[in-house]
């Protein structure tokens, strides 16, 4: 089963290259680390995380925004159970 759904950003930690990071944090760092990709059809960047949420377990994370702002306005997370 599958879950796809909306983030808020918030202080909920999530478990990445063995550190605590949140939502707002693993942006960051995957910007600088230059983890950004460009979809040239929709106009648009977006950023892909995998990580481990608490309770949940691991987790897909996107990022996006399209090109002509600076603020990123979407972070959808995609759940996978594990059976």
């Amino acid at each position: 089963m599958h879950y796809v759904g909306g983030i808020k950003d918030g202080t909920r930690l999530f478990t990445y290259n063995s550190g605590k990071y949140t939502l707002g944090q693993l942006r960051r760092l995957q910007v600088k680390q230059k983890g950004t990709k460009k979809c040239k059809f929709l106009n648009s960047h977006f950023i892909e995380v995998v990580c481990e949420m608490n309770g949940v377990g691991e987790v897909k994370i996107f990022f996006s925004r399209f090109s002509r702002t600076k603020k990123w306005v979407m972070s959808k997370l995609i759940a996978k159970e594990n059976s």
